[in-house]
């Protein structure tokens, strides 16, 4: 049995990055944006740590765009 990949992820650390971040998630199937909370609103998900937050995503083998 073939094991899915996870989305891939937009990562954006700052509110100018929001308007790129969504045309790539838009052209990039099932992708989310996720956004540093204390800079980005809007994103599908929002994250405190940049670096944990990405060492994570790479750990469970998400694409990871930024």
């Amino acid at each position: 049995m073939a094991l899915t990949p996870p989305p891939p992820v937009i990562a954006v650390l700052g509110a100018r990055g929001m308007t790129v971040a969504r045309r790539a998630a838009a052209a990039l199937d099932g992708a989310r944006v996720h956004g540093l909370a204390r800079r980005v609103e809007g994103a599908d998900e929002s994250f405190d740590d940049a670096a944990a937050h990405l060492a994570a995503l790479f750990r469970a083998g998400a694409p990871i765009v930024g």
